[in-house]
């Protein structure tokens, strides 16, 4: 994983993001615990090499509209 930016970090070409509202995937609506969960998340879903069950702890809403 890679610090882009303060809240902004990459993993294996997924963006994930820290806001207001918690830690979630780009074009994913879950929120997760912690940023290893994030990470553990899109190791899931690539090719299943997740060492742990990510964590969801809800999911991401769009406050904006």
């Amino acid at each position: 994983m890679q610090k882009l930016a303060d809240g902004i970090y990459t993993h294996r070409g997924h963006s994930i993001f820290k806001d207001e509202q918690g830690i979630w995937v780009d074009n994913w609506i879950h929120i997760f615990k912690t940023l290893n969960d994030a990470r553990e998340f899109i190791n899931k879903i690539n090719d299943g090499t997740n060492k742990k069950e990510p964590v969801i702890i809800g999911e991401w809403q769009d406050i904006y509209h």
